[in-house]
């Protein structure tokens, strides 16, 4: 015997009922279900009427807010308070600082402060700390093996130039690259560099062949 085709409205149903955590529009004069094939990072886009649902806390999606319900990210954010990371505003993003100024480019390309997140140029916040600044200078001299038989207060005066150099160009609208050839490691990602890397002529970051064609 043929087995009638089951209803849409049946065949609805049991995708509805059989969905693990399910989402359903946050309108009240909606509530429509929304099937998973309309989930996609987090937020739900109801079938029937386009508005979107947070997946975590089932109300409005926050856009580039954080979800207060979401206990998984919460966590993050709370470690990488304590560990002094910062948050990109608009891909929400962390971010950790390891060298050079507070001025941060993130990878969606937004720019904004390291040290309270706002967008870049709209605070009051320091440009640079002042330990990190001479650590960033020590760096860069040391980045010529030949300055390591300096004498001290030679080898000091080189740092003071570095400091001064990188308070004047740490901004560097174009950058001027040139090559490098050796072991070096990437300022931007952080991956080693076996045989050479590019390095600004104006600012000194070091950065491999990807992060200079597609990120600075």
């Amino acid at each position: 015997m043929a087995t009638a085709p089951c209803s849409h409205h049946y065949c609805a149903k049991e995708i509805e009922f059989s969905t693990a955590d399910r989402v359903y529009c946050h309108r009240p004069d909606c509530s429509t279900f929304v099937p998973p094939e309309f989930v996609q990072a987090g937020v739900a886009t109801c079938p029937n009427c386009n508005a979107a649902t947070c997946v975590a806390c089932k109300d409005t999606e926050h856009g580039a807010d954080n979800c207060p319900q979401d206990g998984a990210l919460q966590e993050v954010l709370r470690v990488a308070r304590e560990s002094g990371w910062q948050q990109c505003k608009s891909c929400n993003r962390l971010v950790e600082l390891t060298v050079g100024c507070y001025h941060m480019t993130c990878l969606c390309r937004a720019q904004f402060c390291y040290l309270c997140g706002e967008p870049w140029k709209t605070c009051g916040c320091p440009i640079w700390d002042d330990n990190r600044l001479l650590s960033r200078a020590q760096n860069l001299v040391d980045r010529d093996h030949r300055n390591a038989q300096l004498e001290m207060e030679a080898r000091a005066q080189l740092i003071r130039d570095a400091a001064d150099d990188l308070q004047q160009n740490h901004e560097c609208e174009r950058h001027r690259w040139r090559s490098l050839c050796g072991e070096y490691q990437c300022d931007e990602c952080g991956d080693e560099m076996p045989s050479f890397i590019y390095e600004c002529s104006r600012c000194h970051i070091l950065a491999c062949r990807r992060c200079r064609f597609n990120r600075l």
